[in-house]
């Protein structure tokens, strides 16, 4: 009976309140979340959409999932799942109007959408490593943006030049919706972090739901790689 007891009582339940911007929830976790629910019947998952940073503690959200490199906290934990790369990309009718830019240098003779950051309201440079050296180029266009699948769309339409991760870009790549440019510029590859509070006794809720997320990014990962 203390057995049985001890095993239900460490069973994860319970309502799971996660962050996530809209575009990883609908290309990764959204495909595949009722393989979660029919392992965890008895968790409650609520899905907080959005490219906004989340204080997790001050508005009662258990995790997040982010890109980019964590900011350190010695209230948080990050736990590394992944990793994705960057690709400039444009329409072939935007490329077919004004061409494709061969360098960097190009890029100022070049609609550029802009894309602000949550977190500081400004437009993000785009970073590349040349000779091993990290170096930024900063990006000025006359339309900006800060939600990842409007950012798309603008490309889309043929509106401009856009940096997206690889695991958004692949889809419209293969049907020939975007191409990609400036493909001999490396940028530094993104970590793909689940970002939970620090706590001795981590909830077996999310403790469930970062193994989740962890295999299910790993099972898809090869699906990013892209190659013209």
């Amino acid at each position: 009976m203390e057995a049985n007891l001890s095993g239900n009582a460490l069973k994860p339940r319970g309502r799971l309140r996660i962050g996530m911007t809209s575009s990883f929830a609908r290309l990764v976790v959204l495909p595949a979340i009722k393989t979660f629910q029919a392992s965890y019947p008895e968790i409650d998952v609520v899905l907080t959409l959005g490219d906004r940073p989340v204080e997790l503690i001050q508005e009662g959200v258990d995790c997040v999932v982010r890109a980019g490199i964590p900011t350190f906290s010695a209230l948080l934990v990050a736990r590394k799942i992944g990793s994705f790369e960057w690709l400039i990309c444009a329409s072939p009718d935007y490329l077919q109007q004004y061409g494709a830019p061969r360098s960097l240098e190009d890029l100022a003779h070049h609609q550029v959408i802009e894309f602000h950051s949550g977190l500081t309201g400004r437009a993000q440079n785009w970073r590349f490593v040349l000779n091993d050296e990290e170096r930024e180029v900063g990006v000025k266009g006359s339309l900006a943006v800060n939600d990842t699948d409007a950012y798309v769309t603008c490309a889309l339409e043929g509106l401009g030049l856009i940096r997206i991760a690889s695991f958004l870009a692949v889809q419209h790549l293969r049907a020939g919706r975007l191409a990609q440019v400036l493909e001999q510029y490396k940028a530094p590859s993104v970590p793909l972090s689940v970002i939970y509070p620090q706590n001795r006794h981590l909830s077996s809720a999310v403790r469930a739901f970062v193994h989740w997320v962890g295999e299910r990014v790993h099972n898809v990962a090869a699906d990013w790689d892209w190659r013209p």
